[in-house]
């Protein structure tokens, strides 16, 4: 991440990449487990649970965990494939800000 002046830890990043792509794993089992238990028969039944507060708080949760990861990857595949300090600059900069942008309007979908 360039545009953060953060240092290349490629250890760091690995370990990061890790532990969010099991969170990410877990909290995918966590909503398989939500609809295949929660009896979703009608509209009305999914607003319910769509609307319910320890849901929007995990939704929450994941949307920021994978465009923390998204941003990670941006970061790493800049790192790898784009040449140029200024063309890894500007990519490392619309990866955050798009990750950024997508988390920001998904937890506004969320919760409101």
């Amino acid at each position: 991440m360039v545009s953060l002046n953060i240092n290349r830890h490629g250890t760091k990043q690995w370990v990061f990449q890790r532990v969010a792509n099991l969170f990410i794993v877990l909290l995918s089992l966590c909503f398989v487990f939500v609809f295949a238990t929660f009896p979703v028969d009608d509209y009305a039944s999914l607003i319910g649970l769509l609307n319910a507060h320890w849901f929007k708080v995990i939704a929450s949760i994941s949307l920021i965990v994978l465009s923390l990861n998204s941003m990670l990857a941006g970061w790493q595949i800049a790192g790898d494939y784009v040449k140029g300090s200024f063309v890894n600059y500007l990519f490392n900069t619309l990866c955050i800000v798009v990750s950024v942008m997508i988390a920001a309007l998904g937890n506004y979908i969320i919760w409101f």
